[in-house]
């Protein structure tokens, strides 16, 4: 896999690059600025986080607001990363846990574990377990169960690949930190 430090990070790079596929369009078929899958991944996240936060504060306190600080940082590095050129950009998110980390007697590989397994544990929750309404489900005085469906049954097919792609990216990640000296 490469024995070089932060080759990873730079395959990573690569990889979004060759993503431009799903890079964001115009109406004419054009590029957007600013686009690609960091956007998209992060943006998504984001959106997601937000949407949660729109529900109630109940949602939002324990996985919405998470959720979207996650993926705006996930959009800062990622942006930044390809902006620069860089392959070494530590967002303020991934720095607290870095710290937390720190003041615990660990380093700052144990933090970038602990935010890799928060992001993955996020997009399992929000993927497997949360429970959106279902379409046309109306209520009378409040919604019952039979009125929600787990969130993969309700994501296209093309969501769910992007999904799955951007979580092995991150477990890649994870992996390839875990193993590092």
């Amino acid at each position: 896999m490469g024995g070089e430090p932060g080759r990873h990070a730079v395959d990573g790079i690569r990889l979004q690059r060759q993503c431009a596929a799903f890079a964001p369009r115009d109406g004419a078929g054009d590029v957007q600025p600013g686009g690609g899958v960091f956007r998209q991944a992060g943006g998504g996240q984001g959106g997601a986080g937000a949407g949660a936060c729109a529900t109630g504060p109940g949602l939002c306190s324990y996985f919405g607001a998470p959720v979207f600080a996650h993926g705006v940082n996930n959009i800062y590095e990622n942006g930044n990363n390809l902006w620069n050129g860089r392959d070494d950009t530590v967002g303020p998110i991934r720095k607290g846990y870095q710290e937390a980390a720190k003041k615990l007697g660990y380093g700052e590989r144990e933090g970038n574990l602990a935010y890799y397994s928060a992001d993955l544990g996020m997009a399992g929750y929000g993927v497997f377990f949360r429970k959106p309404l279902k379409p046309g489900a109306w209520r009378l005085y409040k919604y019952h169960d039979i009125d929600r469906v787990r969130a993969f049954r309700l994501m296209g097919v093309s969501t769910l690949f992007f999904e799955g792609a951007v979580s092995g990216i991150t477990a890649y990640q994870m992996i390839v930190e875990y193993f590092k000296k």
